[in-house]
């Protein structure tokens, strides 16, 4: 099956960077271009030409030109076109409104570094070009750019040089312009190709957390997105987006930047006016991955970026660190740690800063680069010695400031409800360990799950015998036995990793309906390739725990009404009494 191969595909992938053999296999040596390492020449002067709103700016390694729609429409690296015919380098908001600049400002013109900013309603896009560098600078500072579902920039070159894509989870060759344009489309940029395989830019999405630097190369050249920090991103850690493509109606090779996107749930977001976002590099090569990744790891040793001097870019930021424990004594092993707006939900965030970490084994966190501000502290689950763990844990009222803030010991308690009977899965917010949710992203994988399913507990396994999501009509049974009856509550709590389009589930205890998954707002995660999550949704059930009885019991999943493509996607269920 597809998705059997992309899986030895990526393993094998995940081999060769652990060897150090990808250093080789993917440097795509250009003619004239085989000498040329990005930081060998001497540190020519950065040299601008400005003429009303155009500008160019050079700076020995390579030349851009920008037109007065603030539009990067030629790039020469070493000789070489690497736009051409391709739309360029530019931003847009909510898929099709362009950047529409009208005036262009000169903030810095120096041997040593140019930075220029177009200006419009929106806010002001910055370009910065320093010295003995083969990469572009940008920055964003919002002034009136106000509510907006999507907010990118985009740079897309000549696509008969950039056939191929590259991010945390995924690396290949894309289709060919001709093969889109043969193709069936299934959905939006989701194409059944002649040979029966499906192209779709979603499966080239990924986790931003995970993102450390994103592009696409060929034939001697590659043009990569590193952002150095996540910090103004919208949707916090669980935050997944599109990172590059081929774009279907021209061919281009795209890399994303998706600054503040509704992509897998997240909504629409209102950004305040002095919000800065970046600055991000674009950074040039000759397609050679680990370089890319090596130019990654040295911007975010640079964070925050001394070159910057800009009011709304502190270079005083903090490191908040502390330790987690549970109060029946556990440390947070491996927990996520947020600083973000109060609220108890991060995933709709993003109009101010959001920063996160994991914690160790000891529940011990660090979060470096804190701008200063005042913050909610977040916690929750990522699995390990707490996946049983679906509370999560929030501090308000963290006020950062000064180089170091220590928060000492801090106690999370999550409700206990006496005896824990049994879970299927662990307390991630993901879908990872079930049965298709530890593939690689690909379109059509709802096809493939039962329409009923009997998971029997101290028999059935997670990885085999229970699905990422429930996505046709049908009954999925979990089979238990329990030794005596009980009195008091039941709770049975489902954690959902995610919920897409029509899912109508009922839930019961021995044929007794105890309630039904809320109609949940469209994630489109599921149609879309995501298998791990989407947005992430708590549903805790409560029963007379008298509906129980010694011997064998059942807890049904009914799905009545399940929409082509939709479903529930699950994290954890776990059943307590007490």
């Amino acid at each position: 099956m597809l998705y059997t191969r992309l899986r030895t595909t990526r393993m094998w992938v995940s081999l060769l960077f652990t060897l150090g053999l990808l250093s080789g296999l993917f440097l795509y040596a250009a003619p004239g271009a085989q000498a040329h390492t990005n930081q060998s020449l001497e540190k020519a002067p950065v040299q601008l030409q400005i003429s009303g709103m155009t500008a160019t700016i050079s700076n020995g390694i390579y030349t851009i030109l920008f037109n007065s729609n603030g539009t990067g429409y030629s790039l020469i690296w070493h000789g070489k076109e690497l736009i051409g015919p391709a739309k360029g380098f530019y931003s847009s908001v909510n898929g099709g409104t362009g950047f529409t600049p009208t005036q262009l400002l000169v903030t810095t013109n120096t041997p040593q570094m140019v930075d220029i900013a177009y200006i419009s309603s929106w806010g002001e896009l910055h370009y910065v070009v320093r010295s003995g560098l083969s990469g572009l600078y940008s920055y964003f500072i919002a002034t009136g750019i106000g509510n907006v579902g999507e907010f990118r920039t985009l740079y897309r070159g000549d696509g008969s040089i950039f056939r191929n894509g590259y991010n945390a989870d995924r690396m290949g060759p894309f289709p060919t312009l001709s093969d889109i344009q043969q193709a069936t489309k299934l959905q939006d940029e989701t194409f059944q190709l002649a040979d029966g395989t499906v192209y779709t830019k979603y499966d080239w999405a990924t986790y931003v957390a995970d993102d450390l630097v994103h592009g696409v190369y060929g034939n001697g050249y590659g043009l990569w997105m590193i952002s150095p920090s996540h910090e103004y991103f919208n949707g916090g850690p669980m935050k997944q987006e599109l990172m590059v493509h081929v774009e279907s109606s021209t061919g281009d090779g795209v890399v994303l930047n998706m600054l503040s996107a509704s992509h897998f749930g997240t909504p629409a977001v209102t950004i305040p006016s002095g919000k800065i976002y970046g600055p991000w590099l674009v950074y040039f090569n000759n397609g050679n991955i680990p370089d890319a990744r090596e130019q990654a790891s040295k911007e975010v040793a640079q964070w925050p970026y001394k070159w910057l001097s800009n009011p709304a870019y502190p270079l005083a930021r903090t490191t908040v660190s502390g330790i987690l424990h549970l109060a029946d004594g556990r440390p947070a092993a491996k927990a996520t740690i947020t600083l973000a707006q109060p609220g108890g939900d991060i995933y709709p965030q993003g109009a101010d800063y959001i920063f996160y970490t994991q914690a160790d084994a000891d529940g011990r966190f660090r979060i470096p680069h804190v701008r200063p501000g005042s913050y909610s502290l977040y916690a929750y689950a990522n699995g390990v010695r707490i996946g049983d763990v679906t509370d999560q844990y929030e501090l308000d009222n963290v006020t950062v400031s000064g180089s170091y803030l220590n928060l000492g010991k801090l106690t999370w308690t999550p409700p206990s409800y006496g005896t824990l009977l049994w879970q299927i899965g662990k307390a991630d917010r993901k879908a990872d360990e079930f049965k298709l949710g530890n593939l690689p992203r690909q379109y059509g994988l709802f096809n493939d799950t039962p329409t009923d399913l009997t998971y029997t507990i101290g028999q059935s396994h997670p990885a085999t015998d229970w699905y990422y999501a429930q996505t046709q009509a049908g009954t999925w049974t979990v089979d238990f036995n329990l030794k005596h009856a009980y009195s008091g509550t039941g709770h049975l709590t489902v954690a959902l990793a995610g919920m897409s389009r029509t899912a109508a589930i009922t839930v019961a205890v021995n044929g007794t309906a105890i309630g039904d998954f809320p109609a949940y707002t469209n994630d489109a995660a599921i149609y879309r390739s995501a298998n791990q999550s989407g947005y992430y949704h708590l549903i805790p059930l409560t029963f007379p725990a008298s509906l129980l009885q010694p011997g064998a019991n059942t807890v049904t999943f009914q799905a009545t009404n399940v929409s082509s493509g939709g479903g529930a996607m699950y994290d954890t269920i776990k059943l307590e009494v007490g």
